[in-house]
C-alpha cells in the first residue's frame, strides 16, 4: 500500500464537502473512493508522522494553519491516476502541496496538472517514469 498526502490551507469544512462529492463517507473524518483510496482528514496534521523535516517549508508556503488529507492507495492497483485525482481535487480548492511516499518534494496543483517531472520523477511514480 502506498500513500498520498495533501496539505491544504483551505478550511476543513470545504475539504469535507469536496470529499463528500467524490467519495463515500466512512466515518466523521474518513472516506473511501471505489475501494481504491482510503482517505482521512487531520486538522491539524500530526507533524510527527514523517513530515517534521519539511514542516518549515510547508508552513512557509501555506501558513501555519493547514489540514492534512491522507489517502492510502490499494496495493492491488498502480494508483497513480487515483493519487493524482485526489490531490488535484483537494488542491483545486485553494493553496496546498501534495506529497507521495517516495520523496519530500511538494507538488503544486499547477505541477500536477501539467504532469511535470521534478528532479527526474513524476508525482506518485516512484521512478520518474
Amino acid at each position: 500500500m502506498r500513500s498520498v498526502f495533501v496539505f491544504s490551507a483551505v478550511e476543513p469544512r470545504l475539504i469535507h464537502a469536496r470529499l463528500d462529492d467524490i467519495g463515500e463517507r466512512a466515518h466523521a473524518d474518513s472516506w473511501v473512493i471505489d475501494e481504491r483510496l482510503w482517505i482521512s482528514v487531520n486538522d491539524p496534521p500530526n507533524w510527527l508522522d514523517g513530515f517534521d523535516d519539511v514542516r518549515p517549508d510547508i508552513e512557509r508556503e501555506l501558513g501555519g494553519d493547514v489540514t492534512l488529507v491522507q489517502a492510502d492507495v490499494s496495493g492491488r492497483i498502480d494508483g497513480t491516476a487515483e493519487a493524482r485525482f485526489l490531490a488535484l481535487a483537494i488542491l483545486a480548492l485553494g493553496p496546498g502541496l501534495a506529497f507521495d511516499d517516495d520523496t519530500s518534494q511538494g507538488w503544486t496543483a499547477e505541477a500536477l496538472a501539467a504532469d511535470e517531472t521534478v528532479n527526474g520523477r513524476k508525482f506518485f511514480s516512484g521512478s520518474g517514469s
